[in-house]
């Protein structure tokens, strides 16, 4: 997980590079880093122990779900958020913030 986790945290720095560096063009940068969403690849990756042990450790005790994923893309894309910039959302059904 050190290269997922790695590369994810690198895009989220780049995020915030780049909404510097555009930002005088009139151009916006954010990222949309899901949780754990039901897809074919997180359904075969888990056993179901594991998977149920993620599960009942999110807030909402569910997967996000794929089209959960494109709301917040097209969200983000639309004249909505034109003040929005250097940002990541993570649509993740809480999981960011169990344990606080």
């Amino acid at each position: 997980m050190s290269h997922y986790s790695g590369a994810k945290g690198a895009l989220a720095a780049l995020t915030r590079a780049w909404a510097l560096e555009f930002a005088p063009f009139g151009i916006t940068v954010n990222t949309v880093a899901p949780g754990f969403t039901d897809t074919p690849m997180t359904r075969s990756d888990a056993t179901p122990e594991i998977f149920e042990k993620i599960v009942s450790g999110m807030v909402l005790k569910r997967q996000v779900r794929p089209e959960e994923v494109s709301y917040a893309v097209a969200w983000i894309a639309s004249r909505e958020t034109d003040a929005l910039t250097g940002q990541n959302i993570s649509p993740n059904g809480g999981q960011a913030i169990v344990g606080m």
